[in-house]
C-alpha cells in the first residue's frame, strides 16, 4: 500500500513528500507550469496558488511555497492529494521526462545522536531498512563494505535516500565528514550497487524482528502501527533512524518497538520513547479530563438515538428542533462548570478537555474555540482552515467547537432563539464579558455542505453572510437564502 510522509528541510519554505516507492529514475526541477510538458499532475500542483517550485527525484516530491501560507496550514491536504493520485496512477509522468537530469549530490546533516551523522543523497538508495553493524555483515552490501575501509566507521544504516554512519568515539566529525561525503558522491555517481541480489535482512541480535502482518493483530495494535507511521516514524527518519512496531501486551499495556540507525544507542532514545512516543499514543487513545457527554436530539429520523443508546455513559435528551433550542437544552441539563458545544459531525483532537480547562483557569478568559480542519482536501478548504485560526468573531463559528464557562453562559442568558447565526450572535455578547481565546488545536468537521453546494459557492456564501451579519442584517431574513445541509 502506497504511503506518503512529510519531511521538513533546512529551507522553511520547502518540504518533501516522501513515498515508500520509487517515483522516477532521475531528478527533475520545475520552476513554472510552462516547464511541465509531461505531467498533468505536476501541472495541477502549479495551479495551487501557494506552489512556487516542484522538484521530483527518486522517492519524493519537494515543493517550495510562496509566503502567502504556512506549511502547517496546507501540508496535510497536499499530502492527501499526492497520495490519492499515486494510489490510482502508476506514474507521475505521461511520457519520459525531458528535463535535464540533476547530478548526484550528497550533503551531511547532524542527528540527535552525537556519534551518528546522516548523509543525504538526491538519489534513492533502497526501499529497505539496512543495518550493518560490522564488516562481516557487509558481504551483500557493497557500499557498506567500502565504507568499513575507513577505520573510523563503526556502523552503517541505509534507508530511502540517506546513509547514517556511526563513528568511533576517538574521531571528530569535522575531521572526517568531507572524506565520507566525497566517497559517497563518487560511489553513487558511478551507479555502483547499494546491495546485491542475495542480500537478506539481518536478524537483530537482542530482539528477533519478525515480519508483522496487520491481519494477525488486534485493533489496538493496528492503531498503534498507524500512529507510529503517521506521527513518529517521519521524525525518526528525519534524524537518520527507523522505528518498527514489535508487539503490544494487552495486559501490561506495554508497547515494544525496534530502533535502528541513529536512534539505536542514542543517549536521548529512552527520553524520546518515554516522553515522545508514549505521550503521542496516549493522546491518540484517550481524551483526558473529567467530563460528561450530553446528546440533544432535535427529532432526528435516522439512527442517531440508536447509536447513542449503545453508550451507557452518554446522556440522551430531546428538544425542539433548532440549534439554539438544542444547545440551550443541553447546557441546562449539564452539571459541569464548563460548556463545550460540539456539532455531531465534528471530531475533537486529543487532550481537548484538558486544554479547555487550563484556559479557563485564567479568570479573564470567558470562553473560546478551536480552529477548523476538514475531512477532505481542497484548496478552498485549506484557505478556510487558515482563516479559522484568526481569533476574531468574523472567523469563528459553531462548527469550531465553541466553549464557555457556564457562569458566563448563564449571565448572558444563553443562545438567543435564532434559526441562523446563533453561534456568531452569542460569541459577540461573550467577547464583551472578557477574553475569548482561540486554541492552537484543530477540530475535524465534515465537508458535506461544501460538496453538496460546491466549494467556491459555499465558501463565498459563508463570507457573504458573515459580512451581512457584521453589518447588522437580521439573521432570520438571511436564513431564507441559506441552504439546509441537514
Amino acid at each position: 500500500m502506497l504511503k506518503i510522509h512529510i519531511e521538513s528541510t533546512k529551507t522553511p519554505t520547502i518540504i518533501k513528500f516522501v513515498a515508500n516507492k520509487i517515483l522516477t529514475e532521475g531528478s527533475f526541477e520545475y520552476n513554472s507550469v510552462e516547464e511541465v510538458k509531461n505531467s498533468t499532475f505536476i501541472q495541477q500542483l502549479f495551479h495551487l496558488p501557494f506552489v512556487k517550485k516542484v522538484f521530483v527525484t527518486a522517492n519524493f516530491i519537494a515543493v517550495e511555497r510562496f509566503n502567502i501560507v504556512e506549511w502547517t496550514d496546507v501540508q496535510d491536504e497536499l499530502k492527501t492529494i499526492i497520495e490519492n493520485y499515486l494510489t490510482v496512477n502508476d506514474s507521475l509522468f505521461t511520457s519520459k521526462p525531458e528535463t535535464k537530469q540533476v547530478v548526484v549530490e550528497v550533503y551531511a546533516e547532524s542527528t540527535p545522536n552525537p556519534a551518528v551523522m546522516k548523509f543525504i543523497s538526491n538519489k534513492l538508495l533502497t526501499s529497505q531498512n539496512i543495518e550493518v553493524t560490522s564488516l562481516k555483515d557487509a558481504k551483500e552490501v557493497p557500499i557498506a563494505k567500502d565504507l568499513f575501509n575507513f577505520d573510523f566507521v563503526k556502523e552503517v544504516f541505509i534507508s530511502d535516500n540517506y546513509i547514517s554512519i556511526t563513528k568511533n568515539s576517538s574521531d571528530e566529525w569535522f575531521e572526517i565528514t568531507t572524506a565520507i561525503r566525497d566517497f559517497l558522491k563518487n560511489y553513487l555517481s558511478e551507479s555502483k550497487p547499494v546491495i546485491t541480489e542475495n542480500y537478506k535482512p539481518k536478524v537483530h541480535e537482542k530482539t528477533e524482528i519478525k515480519p508483522v502482518s496487520s491481519e494477525d493483530l488486534d485493533d489496538i495494535s493496528q492503531e498503534i502501527i498507524a500512529i507510529l507511521d503517521e506521527y513518529i516514524k517521519p521524525a525518526v527518519t528525519s534524524d537518520g533512524g527507523n522505528i518498527m512496531f514489535q508487539s503490544y501486551d494487552t495486559k501490561s499495556k506495554k508497547v515494544s518497538v525496534i530502533l535502528q540507525g541513529a536512534c539505536s544507542g542514542c543517549p536521548s532514545s529512552t527520553i524520546t520513547l518515554k516522553n515522545g512516543i508514549e505521550a503521542t499514543l496516549k493522546q491518540c487513545f484517550s481524551q483526558g479530563g473529567n467530563f460528561e457527554i450530553i446528546v440533544v436530539d432535535g427529532g432526528s429520523t435516522d439512527t442517531t438515538t440508536q447509536v447513542v443508546r449503545n453508550y451507557p455513559s452518554v446522556r440522551l435528551i430531546s428538544s425542539i428542533k433548532g440549534r439554539a433550542n438544542q444547545l440551550n437544552k443541553g447546557a441546562e441539563a449539564s452539571k459541569g462548570s464548563i460548556l463545550l458545544f460540539l456539532h455531531a459531525d465534528t471530531l475533537l483532537p486529543p487532550n481537548s478537555i484538558t486544554s479547555i480547562s487550563k484556559e479557563l483557569e485564567n479568570e479573564h478568559v470567558v470562553g473560546g474555540s478551536f480552529y477548523l480542519k476538514f475531512d477532505r482536501s481542497h484548496v478552498l478548504l485549506s484557505l478556510y482552515r487558515h482563516l479559522s485560526k484568526i481569533n476574531h468573531s468574523f472567523f469563528t463559528y459553531g462548527d469550531h467547537a465553541i466553549f464557555m464557562s457556564k457562569k458566563i453562559f448563564s449571565e448572558i442568558r444563553g443562545f438567543k432563539k435564532l434559526s441562523f447565526m446563533e453561534d456568531a450572535e452569542i460569541q459577540k455578547r461573550a467577547r464583551k464579558q472578557g477574553k475569548f481565546v482561540k486554541l492552537k488545536l484543530g477540530v475535524i468537521t465534515s465537508s458535506r455542505r461544501f460538496e453538496k453546494q460546491g466549494f467556491s459557492k459555499q465558501f463565498f456564501q459563508d463570507m457573504l453572510f458573515a459580512t451581512l451579519f457584521k453589518l447588522g442584517v437580521d439573521p432570520e431574513k438571511m436564513k431564507k437564502y441559506y441552504p439546509d445541509h441537514s
